[in-house]
């Protein structure tokens, strides 16, 4: 009975909603794929067959006719790009041929610590020790309207940090003076539990909505693997070997439990200018493979706590745009074990002026400040800690051009230059990108790049 009235409910729902403008992506043809529009290749609308590097973009359509259940099983619809499943719904994504991954390597390195992940244009980055915790993102599935993918290093255009590549997630917006309500409950094994809500409103010129977003996963299996004893154990097995470990995992057969909260407003009275503020809060519990340490026998597994909250101002005023975010949580990364958590906030503000010049092209000069503060001296009593029960941080302040040439209509540069200064190193680090394109045909395109990037600077490496 409840499944026919929400099955009802949901029709009634979407009677509000356009018509979908996605065409069947089954029956299109390789031409009219390569039309599908990106923007995070070269920071404008241009279709993926045109685009200087080489990117790709996942479809609203594609995720929904692939039944993916989570925006990192999604990400498995990307060519170039390898998506591990660590357990029931945690993963490590890495952009192929850049893999960080040696045996000899510490386990938190064996992640993606290069590749720069963005929610509309905002970082979600750890500065800690680097990398993104994918289960730590404030939005779902339902949230998304498409991932943009852009494969390569690509500093000079986005900022450190995107060293092998950007993964650009950009999220719904409703249609001129159209409703939006989608809502989506999923019940699978292993006791798997996923739901989202979504409710939206245009008003022409004021358009908001608000989102949340709950999952719940139990493990594949109730063993842990130890590679000091070359085999798996029982947590009860387990703590005949290493007393009180079962402390370390208070729920065993948990592989993830999150929610988050969004809300999205925009402003947009003409066609100059567009604001846009979102804010949102995350709550995540995971067991993944992360840290391997003395306390809990050398075993790659440990149970992760995390919870941010966040806003995000962005906007553009004729040629100039903007963007600035404000971050603020808790990570737990080894739950009752030491060094394990911290406190932090990251403040980014980023800004950049189009220069056009007459029909050849776009000059962009911009500038942008990251300061990310880190400390746990809340948690000094409790033994080891990662910052000796102090308080740290990193400023970063940069310097950018961008430019984007078409001297004629076949043969188009893109040439990019950028300066981060740190504060930690006390040093400045050049980066640039150059690349080309040179259209044969309709059908045929040549593109060449080479570029130089960098990570940023890590609160727990420095």
């Amino acid at each position: 009975a409840f499944a026919c009235v929400f099955a009802f409910n949901s029709l009634q729902a979407q009677e509000t909603q356009p018509p979908q403008k996605d065409e069947d992506l089954f029956e299109i043809s390789l031409e009219q794929l390569m039309n599908i529009p990106i923007n995070s290749a070269s920071k404008k609308d241009e279709t993926l067959f045109d685009a200087p590097l080489s990117s790709y973009t996942i479809t609203r359509t594609e995720i929904e006719r692939a039944g993916s259940t989570s925006i990192m099983e999604a990400l498995r619809l990307a060519p170039g790009v390898i998506v591990r499943e660590q357990t029931n719904g945690v993963y490590d994504i890495h952009i192929r041929g850049f893999d960080n991954i040696l045996r000899t390597s510490e386990v938190y390195t064996k992640s993606n610590l290069t590749t720069l992940v963005m929610i509309d244009n905002r970082p979600v980055f750890n500065h800690n020790l680097g990398g993104t915790f994918w289960e730590a993102l404030p939005i779902d599935l339902n949230d998304v309207e498409r991932i943009e993918i852009v494969r390569g290093p690509s500093a000079p255009l986005f900022g450190p940090n995107a060293v092998t590549g950007v993964i650009n997630i950009i999220t719904k917006k409703v249609p001129v003076n159209k409703t939006m309500v989608t809502a989506t409950v999923q019940q699978g094994s292993p006791s798997t539990t996923i739901a989202n809500l979504s409710v939206g409103k245009n008003a022409g010129k004021f358009n908001a909505i608000v989102s949340g977003n709950f999952q719940n996963r139990k493990r594949f299996d109730e063993t842990y693997f130890v590679p000091s004893l070359n085999t798996y154990y029982t947590l009860d097995q387990l703590t005949a070997l290493y007393p009180d470990i079962d402390t370390n995992y208070p729920e065993p057969e948990q592989a993830m439990q999150r929610f988050g909260f969004n809300t999205f407003v925009g402003y947009a009275p003409n066609e100059n200018i567009d604001f846009s503020i979102s804010a949102g809060t995350q709550q995540a519990e995971t067991q993944k493979i992360f840290l391997s340490n003395i306390f809990k026998g050398s075993i790659p597994f440990t149970s992760n706590e995390t919870e941010a909250t966040y806003v995000n101002l962005a906007g553009k005023i004729k040629n100039f745009n903007f963007r600035s975010s404000f971050s603020v949580g808790h990570d737990n990364l080894s739950v009752e074990a030491t060094p394990n958590q911290y406190d932090y906030t990251v403040f980014d503000l980023n800004a950049e002026y189009n220069i056009h010049l007459g029909k050849i092209g776009t000059l962009v000069p911009g500038v942008s400040f990251q300061n990310s503060v880190y400390g746990d001296e809340d948690y000094k009593s409790e033994g080891l800690t990662f910052l000796n029960g102090t308080e740290q941080s990193i400023q970063t302040t940069s310097g950018f051009i961008r430019t984007d040439l078409k001297p004629t209509e076949a043969f188009r540069i893109i040439a990019a230059v950028r300066l981060d200064k740190f504060s930690v190193p006390d040093e400045a680090y050049f980066a640039y990108e150059f690349a080309t394109t040179y259209k044969l045909n309709e059908s045929n395109l040549i593109r060449a790049a080479v570029t130089r990037s960098n990570s940023g600077s890590f609160i727990g490496n420095n």
